[in-house]
């Protein structure tokens, strides 16, 4: 399909707008010109003087060369270097010189009387053979006209040329604010974005590279947040792996140093190190799988079960755990048979976080409170702990609560945090099963540490 908007059109239009000014002004020029022209003649003696220099002019010429009346090529060369002028001579009433005739010998054979007329200016010329009176028209106005119309065409160009030189100058300044911007996105500048001027060639570029600019920034940030979520994911699933890596050193610590007391016990902690070690390898294989697939994009398949199912095992060993660092706890939990949904691989990695939180800010004095908590919609269990003044423990790495909160949130279940100088409690709240799905997750003055 053409394009009745291109350059080419563009500047057809910017002809012919540049030839409408000029016609405009010559108009107005050549009306204004002949006002001032016929005012200047009309109401100022100057066609008098002009005739009267013509006049002594002519004398002066007669005087100079000893011109007689009836020598009419010495009038004639004279008449011929006056552009625009009619003159005749007579005497006596009788025409014996006009300057329209190049022979004057035909006007002396004509015995002719002419009359005077008072409305004209006659002049008495000293010829070398006597007196005559001379008569000189001239047609000042013509040769005024003559300069203006110069003038006015001289005018009206330079009106065409500046029209027509702006019109190409906007296009060139357009040109340089492209290449000035085209150099901003060879720099790497994509934020910058490129001007959109107009539906013609130049405007169709500019559009193409502004729309290859957004491209490339999407790009750019799609693989940024990518990279980022990457981070994240190693991030905390190295996280998640230092709990139960320490869990299995502590056993198989306890295990070297025999310090089991029966040997159901040693074989309860071969157990537990079996289940660590399998853990563990849980962990490194999602790694690896989500290296693959980012975490955003994995599925995940709830399962329902009852809260007691759900954490029954996992709750009984960290707390198991806990005890054996010197930790104490204050139970408020009453199971109820009622479902939850859940991602099981998720329950251990909870308890992980929680567990590493503790440790490095529980106070160890003081006991460790665990509540069970219902609503209509969700099933819930709260951790609460009295915060150490142990200021070796205070720098965190800003992991745990991340984890915990997008596992909640993958599971459709919410996480509520509260921290003050002294306490810090977290609420883990599962969706019930005959309620559907949703998600979310709030924090309410959150420092986070984990």
């Amino acid at each position: 399909m053409r394009n009745y908007s291109g350059m080419g059109l563009r500047f057809i239009r910017l002809l012919l707008i540049a030839a409408l000014c000029s016609f405009l002004m010559m108009g107005f020029l050549h009306y204004g010109g002949n006002i001032v022209i016929g005012e200047l003649l009309e109401k100022t003696d100057f066609q008098a003087k002009r005739t009267e220099n013509r006049v002594n002019a002519f004398q002066s010429y007669v005087k100079k060369n000893n011109v007689a009346l009836t020598d009419g090529d010495a009038l004639l060369s004279w008449c011929n270097n006056q552009p625009l002028v009619l003159m005749e001579v007579y005497r006596n009433n009788k025409l014996m010189f006009n300057s329209k005739y190049s022979e004057s010998d035909e006007l002396y054979s004509k015995d002719i009387d002419v009359t005077y007329y008072d409305w004209y200016s006659y002049y008495t010329v000293h010829f070398a053979d006597g007196d005559a009176e001379l008569l000189i028209y001239s047609d000042e106005i013509y040769l005024f006209q003559t300069w203006a119309t110069i003038a006015e065409v001289a005018t009206c160009a330079v009106v065409f040329l500046t029209v027509f030189l702006r019109g190409v100058r906007k296009v060139a300044s357009y040109i340089c604010v492209l290449s000035s911007e085209i150099l901003a996105l060879e720099g790497g500048d994509l934020d910058h974005s490129i001007t959109v001027c107009g539906k013609d060639e130049l405007g169709m570029l500019a559009q193409g590279l502004d729309s290859m600019r957004k491209a490339f920034l999407e790009q750019r940030n799609t693989e940024a947040a990518s990279f980022q979520a990457n981070q994240s994911l190693i991030t905390g699933m190295s996280h998640d792996l230092r709990t139960p890596l320490t869990k299995l050193m502590l056993y198989t610590e306890i295990l070297r140093s025999g310090k089991y007391q029966s040997e159901a016990q040693l074989k309860e902690y071969l157990t537990r190190i079996d289940e660590k070690a399998g853990q563990i390898k849980q962990l490194s294989d999602n790694i690896f799988q989500y290296s693959m697939m980012p975490m955003e994009n994995a599925v995940t398949v709830l399962s329902s079960l009852s809260l007691k199912e759900a954490f029954r095992d996992s709750l009984s060993e960290m707390i198991g755990y806990l005890s054996q660092k010197g930790y104490r706890f204050d139970f408020v939990l009453d199971w109820v048979d009622e479902q939850i949904f859940v991602y099981e691989p998720f329950i251990k990695r909870l308890l992980d976080n929680l567990t590493s939180n503790i440790e490095k800010y529980a106070d160890l004095s003081m006991p460790v409170r665990i509540e069970l908590l219902l609503n209509e919609k969700y099933i819930g269990l709260s951790f609460q702990n009295v915060v150490t003044t142990d200021s070796a423990k205070q720098d965190g790495t800003n992991i745990g609560l991340t984890n915990i909160n997008s596992m909640m949130n993958k599971m459709n279940g919410t996480c509520h945090v509260e921290q003050t100088a002294v306490s810090f409690k977290i609420e883990l709240w599962f969706l019930r099963a005959d309620k559907g799905k949703t998600g979310g997750c709030e924090k309410e003055s959150i420092t986070e540490k984990i």
